[in-house]
C-alpha cells in the first residue's frame, strides 16, 4: 500500500515528470543543481483523534530553488510554489497546508512546505486479520 508520502510525491512527478527532480525521501542537494528539487519525507504519524481505523500522517516537502539571487530567484520560487499547490490540491485527503519561506544549507533559497494527511490504519486491520 502506498504511504501518503509516496502519493504525494507521485503526484508531483506525474505533473511535473521533466520540470523537476522529486525525491520520495529527505533529500540534501550538493552545492549545486541543475534543476529546482523537491523532497518529500513524512515526519510523524500517529493514531487519528476522531477516527479510530485511521491514521495521521504529517508530510514535509522541501522545495529547493536552483538560482541563488537576483529577481530571477522570486519568480523561480513562485512558481515553484504554484505547481506543488496544484500537486496538493490534486491529492484527496491532503489539508493543513502551510508553506514558509526558507534558506536550505545556508545558500538554497526555496520552501518548507506542511501538510497532513490521513490514510487506512493498515496495522491495526493487519492485527485484526491475524486473530481468530
Amino acid at each position: 500500500m502506498a504511504t501518503p508520502r509516496q502519493i504525494i510525491a507521485d503526484q508531483l512527478i506525474e505533473d511535473y515528470p521533466t520540470k523537476y527532480a522529486v525525491y520520495p525521501w529527505m533529500y540534501s542537494p550538493a552545492t549545486n543543481i541543475s534543476t529546482c528539487a523537491i523532497a518529500v519525507y513524512r515526519t510523524e504519524m500517529a493514531d487519528h483523534p476522531d477516527a479510530p481505523n485511521q491514521l495521521r500522517h504529517s508530510i514535509a516537502i522541501d522545495a529547493y530553488g536552483q538560482k541563488t539571487q537576483g529577481e530571477g530567484v522570486e519568480d523561480e520560487l513562485d512558481d515553484l510554489l504554484d505547481d506543488i499547490m496544484l500537486s496538493l490540491q490534486r491529492v484527496e485527503g491532503v489539508y493543513d497546508i502551510t508553506a514558509k519561506r526558507s534558506v536550505f544549507k545556508d545558500s538554497f533559497q526555496g520552501w518548507a512546505i506542511t501538510c497532513s494527511a490521513d490514510s487506512a490504519n493498515v496495522y491495526k486491520s493487519t492485527i485484526l486479520s491475524e486473530r481468530p
